[in-house]
């Protein structure tokens, strides 16, 4: 969910757009692979932990 909101918020400078978002998310699911879907909750942690120019 956290990701969702900062990639929804043009200012915070996000590296993911909300369409980028939904089509990694989609392609992951839609793999039914269970790493690329660890893989991918992994990397979406890790953007959301860069910090807030807030």
């Amino acid at each position: 969910m956290a990701a969702w909101l900062n990639a929804a918020h043009e200012g915070l400078g996000y590296p993911l757009r909300r369409n980028e978002f939904v089509a990694e998310v989609n392609a992951a699911i839609a793999s039914g692979d269970r790493q690329t879907m660890l893989d991918l909750a992994a990397e979406l942690d890790s953007l959301n932990n860069l910090g807030c120019p807030l």
